[in-house]
């Protein structure tokens, strides 16, 4: 097994360790702990060792989520960014997210604005209420200086977090 790359990684680990990307202290500590723990998972080190791409995918998608964690989000665009590079596919799952996170969003302001005639108001205490977001409701509640749109959060959040269960249970089952 080549030991170059490893140490060019181990090279930028430290370098980012030392910098601002990482927060001092016990995180680090942990850091390195999974990241020793991965280099001696076989799986990992076996399929380093034939060559194979996806090793090093495995690795930029963990750089991404570190990165992403820690708020490096440059280094986490870039990654990705080089992962989409080798594999567009990744690309294609990213747009299928963000579509599927966006156009029920936008589609239930509408339906709520226009077909059910809602104050903007309660409009967006409601979509806060779907989506299962309290922080959205207090940034609404704080922009529209009124506690009106919280009537529209109440029902829409317990509703949405009981779909939120059912549904896990019956995705899980179904892939089970």
């Amino acid at each position: 097994m080549q030991r170059r790359p490893l140490r060019a990684w181990g090279r930028a680990v430290r370098t980012a360790w030392a910098g601002d990307v990482w927060p001092p202290g016990g995180a680090c500590a942990v850091d390195v702990l999974v990241v020793l723990a991965a280099l001696t998972f076989y799986p990992l080190i076996k399929a380093y060792s034939l060559g194979q791409v996806q090793a090093w995918l495995n690795l930029l998608f963990a750089t991404v989520m570190l990165a992403w964690m820690y708020g490096a989000r440059g280094v986490a665009g870039a990654a990705l960014g080089l992962m989409c590079l080798v594999k567009p596919t990744y690309a294609l799952l990213f747009l299928w997210g963000a579509l599927a996170t966006t156009v029920p969003l936008v589609l239930g302001m509408f339906v709520a604005k226009y077909l059910f005639k809602f104050h903007d108001a309660l409009t967006l205490g409601i979509v806060s209420g779907a989506r299962t977001t309290t922080a959205s409701l207090g940034l609404v509640c704080d922009s529209a200086k009124s506690q009106i749109p919280a009537l529209g959060y109440t029902v829409t959040y317990a509703v949405g977090n009981t779909l939120l269960t059912i549904w896990g249970m019956v995705i899980i089952m179904l892939l089970s």
